[in-house]
């Protein structure tokens, strides 16, 4: 559980780093930043998911089965919405 708790509080400040401070900014999960914290996977799994060996499709509901057309629309959603977030971010700056 202790271990757990290190890598929770590592991802939070990974989060705060790449999205800033404003929570509505924050993906459900960042994979990328989670697979960093926890180790990456071992024996195909990740850290704090159990058997689950794509923690970013369990918690988006869709499957490894998925069509190639899905996980490209999905894929497009996610760049998407990176760059809105940078986006976000740049006019922060530029209102600063």
């Amino acid at each position: 559980m202790f271990i757990f708790c290190l890598q929770q509080e590592a991802y939070e400040e990974a989060i705060v780093a790449k999205y800033g401070d404003d929570t509505s900014c924050y993906p459900l999960l960042d994979s990328q930043i989670w697979l960093e914290v926890s180790g990456g996977k071992k024996k195909g799994r990740v850290f704090g998911f159990g058997s689950i060996s794509d923690p970013e499709s369990f918690l988006t509901g869709t499957s490894s089965t998925a069509t190639s057309r899905e996980k490209k629309a999905a894929e497009m959603d996610a760049k998407a919405a990176e760059m809105d977030v940078k986006h976000h971010k740049m006019c922060e700056e530029l209102d600063a």
